[in-house]
């Protein structure tokens, strides 16, 4: 009985010690990245498992008919480097929205934004103190708290009050953020089975000032203003950009929410249209595979659905290839395809 429970242990203790991710600051994006998401359609569709551990994301059938792009750049190439001049990584959203990091091995922080506050008015708004996004090493049951202030001057119209000559908004940012699963996220371009889903509160609460002659800055009636968001990333161990996220309001109603997909025709390709160069059938499958190519230089590997390694090294020809599976479970699993040009694609197999 002890040579079955030795073997046993140990790929318990491998499979645990490599199943999750470990964030670290080399993962952010290199400046020249581009990483490219799919907005989803309607945010509710996105159910899942909230905490656990080798808990299964499958966010494969996610509908999106549009899609956003974000950039790494060197900051020194941005043009407003110059108010954030101690910044070594810079996101931008489009050419005017930006977002300026100061990172090294042990932290990660947002120190300021140039874009639209919610005022109307693009702006160029530091952080004191700065936002901390990340302590490394990062990991499952790890948690961050962190507040930001960031205060906005400018005419009351900029604020959408044109009777005040002079406005100041002081808007406060507090996060609670928490690594709360890890497992396999399925998205429609590929599989990941090594990531870390993340819970995160954000409150903001924004007050107004006005300044009055003789009596100075003086609060503007109806505010503070309060907005509490609950935020949901899952970072992969191929990068800290989340390849998943969605945003509920403090109603509980999901806004807001995009997915990685690799490269802009991704999900055109995952439906089979005239770009995908393969086709599996039968799929629900019983006990054979049948993977017909149009390419060559293909080769794959098929994993369970909890990324473990099940057959390796198939050899993908131009026709009909056949993959055995008679011999594995009721279940999903991934046939991960590879060219002889590092492309990948990633096929989900249903067995009876």
């Amino acid at each position: 009985m002890k040579k079955l429970i030795f073997p046993f242990v140990l790929f318990l203790t491998f499979f645990k010690l490599h199943a999750q991710v470990v964030l670290h600051d080399s993962l952010w994006p290199e400046p020249g990245t581009f990483i490219y998401m799919r907005i989803v359609d309607d945010p509710a569709s996105m159910h899942f498992t909230h905490s656990g551990e080798n808990v299964n994301w499958d966010f494969t059938s996610l509908v999106s008919s549009d899609q956003d792009t974000i950039a790494y750049l060197d900051p020194s190439t941005t043009p407003y480097f110059g108010s954030f001049p101690q910044s070594n990584l810079a996101l931008g959203m489009s050419p005017t929205e930006m977002a300026y990091l100061q990172n090294d091995e042990f932290d990660s922080q947002l120190i300021g934004i140039n874009g639209d506050p919610g005022t109307g008015t693009p702006l160029t708004v530091p952080l004191h103190p700065s936002l901390h996004l990340f302590h490394f090493p990062y990991t499952y049951g790890d948690s961050i708290f962190s507040t930001a202030r960031a205060i906005i001057r400018g005419t009351g119209a900029m604020f959408g009050q044109p009777a005040l000559d002079s406005m100041k908004l002081v808007s406060t940012i507090i996060t609670h953020r928490k690594v709360m699963a890890w497992g396999l996220l399925l998205l429609p371009c590929s599989g990941f089975p090594e990531t870390l889903l993340e819970k995160g509160i954000i409150t903001r609460i924004d007050s107004a000032w006005t300044k009055v002659p003789f009596f100075g800055w003086i609060p503007v009636p109806g505010f503070p203003m309060i907005t509490v968001d609950t935020m949901y990333n899952w970072f992969t161990a191929n990068s800290i950009h989340p390849y998943a996220q969605l945003v509920v309001d403090q109603s509980g109603t999901p806004y807001s929410a995009s997915y990685y997909s690799g490269n802009l025709e991704a999900i055109d390709e995952y439906s089979h249209s005239q770009n995908f160069p393969f086709v599996v059938s039968p799929n629900p499958v019983e006990s054979e595979v049948s993977l017909f190519s149009t390419q060559t230089g293909w080769s794959g590997k098929l994993f369970d659905y909890t990324g473990r390694l099940l057959k390796d090294d198939i050899k993908v020809r131009i026709g009909t290839t056949r993959v055995d599976v008679s011999g594995l479970k009721t279940g999903v699993y991934l046939l991960v395809l590879k060219n002889n040009r590092g492309e990948v694609k990633t096929i989900k197999i249903q067995k009876r």
